[in-house]
Order: C-alpha cells, then sequence, then structure tokens
C-alpha cells in the first residue's frame, strides 16, 4: 500500500530548508521518461536541482527544498497510478477479514463504505478488492470501500490538464482528460449512472461520488472539503507524468 499525501501535504517551510538526495532504481531509471516524472515530483515540491548522475538502472538526484523530509518521501514515492471503478456498496458485500479484539467495521451506507472503529487503518489487513480512503473520516475513523476490480477505468498518464477550481465545497481540483481518455469516461459513467464510483490515485480512494450524468465533456471535477493547499497539491501530483511501471524509490537522505 502506498501512502497517499494528496490531502494532507502542505509544504512546512524552513529559514534554511533542506538538503536531500534520492535514488530511484528500476530496467528504466535512467530513461528519458523515468528522468521527466521524477523531476516533475522535485518541482512539486518546489525543490532547486542541484546535481544528477545516471547509471545504468540507477537515477539520482540531489536537490533543496523547504519541506519536511515525510512529505518530500510521499511526493517523490508517487507512482501516479489513477483509477476509477465502482463501489461495491456495503449492502452487497461480505467481509471475512479478521480484526482484533474491540476493532470493529461499521457499514456505512451512505458513504458507501466501511469504517473502522476502536482501532486505525493498522489494525485491519484487507483482502483483494479493499482501498482504503486517502484521509479518515470528520471524526478520525480509517475507512475503506470495496472496488469491482473487474470493472476499472485507467486514467494513468491521461490527464491533459489540472487546476484548482471553486467548487460547489469550496477548493476542488478540475482535470480535463486526453481525447480518447474522454470518449472512455463518458462511456465508463454512462454505464454507471445512479452508481458510486471511487477516483484513486495510487491505490487509495481520493473521492467516491454518485455519478448523476453521463460525462460527454472530458471533464471531472474533484470536491471533497479540501483547503486551498489540499487541492493545488493534488492538483500538482495529478498533473505529473507517471513513473514508469519498474522504477521505484529506492533511498532518501
Amino acid at each position: 500500500m502506498v501512502k497517499i499525501p494528496a490531502l494532507s501535504f502542505i509544504l512546512a517551510a524552513s529559514a534554511l530548508g533542506a538538503t536531500y538526495t534520492a535514488v530511484y532504481d528500476g530496467p528504466e531509471a535512467d530513461s528519458a521518461a523515468a528522468r521527466e516524472a521524477i523531476l516533475g515530483r522535485i518541482a512539486v515540491l518546489d525543490g532547486s536541482i542541484t546535481e544528477q548522475t545516471a547509471d545504468p538502472d540507477e537515477f539520482t538526484v540531489s536537490f533543496e527544498a523547504e519541506a519536511d523530509f515525510s512529505p518530500v518521501e510521499d511526493v517523490l514515492s508517487l507512482a501516479g497510478e489513477l483509477v476509477v471503478m465502482p463501489v461495491i456498496p456495503p449492502a452487497e458485500s461480505v467481509l471475512d477479514f479478521i480484526t482484533p479484539v474491540g476493532v470493529e467495521l461499521v457499514a456505512d451506507d451512505e458513504r458507501g463504505a466501511w469504517v473502522v472503529t476502536g482501532g486505525t487503518r493498522e489494525d485491519v489487513s484487507l483482502g483483494t478488492g479493499s482501498y482504503w480512503s486517502a484521509t479518515p473520516d470528520d471524526d478520525g475513523h480509517d475507512y475503506f470501500y470495496l472496488l469491482n476490480e473487474g470493472d476499472r477505468l485507467d486514467l494513468t498518464g491521461r490527464i491533459a490538464e489540472a487546476s484548482v477550481v471553486e467548487g460547489p465545497f469550496g477548493p476542488s481540483v478540475s482535470l480535463t482528460l486526453t481525447a480518447d481518455a474522454g470518449a472512455e469516461l463518458a462511456a465508463f459513467t454512462g454505464a454507471h449512472i445512479g452508481a458510486r464510483t471511487a477516483v484513486c490515485l495510487d491505490g487509495e480512494v481520493i473521492v467516491a461520488p454518485v455519478v448523476r450524468e453521463r460525462i460527454a465533456e472530458g471533464k471531472i471535477l474533484l470536491t471533497g472539503m479540501f483547503t486551498v493547499d489540499q487541492a493545488t497539491y493534488l492538483a500538482r501530483a495529478l498533473a505529473l507524468e507517471p513513473l514508469p511501471p519498474d522504477v521505484r524509490l529506492l533511498e532518501l537522505r
């Protein structure tokens, strides 16, 4: 499971900033596509690159940024996988998860999710088709969705534009898809009118709205009670080029 900082990431200003060195490895780590994706992540951090070196199957970059270690690691670890899948309502599902004594999984039919009470996500080992929400609910409870993985729309690397706009509940993120992705979105939403669908980034649910109508214009509006900082980060993250499948962050120091 990859931690998604999209809804909690805020740059932590530092008078002096910090110097980081990130090492990526994989068969395509020194490729032009990997470099573009990696440097784009550093740009999200407003980082200033000081050195780059490449070896077979490895790419190392040093940079300065006014951010704490944890959010830097979260951003650099982003694979950039963006997928949309239908939610399986609690009423139509049966859980067979084993939880510690005192930890319960409570159905939230209004949200279409399962809420963890008496514990946290660390106490629950999710099964196939289960995805955590990127952030807890208003009461601080972690929750997850059961998703239909056999009916998925892959939007990875198919975002033409991402921007922050004022939505019905405050700052939101507007996504414009590439032409082919837009056509697939129209077909997907047309087949799921009235159903709840989840938008997932790197295996965690960002939002899970109910599809009200067929989306024919190739645009998605993500609304989730975001702050301006959160929406800005999310827009930047979704606009990033995805890392090649076999490339990963090996070390950050």
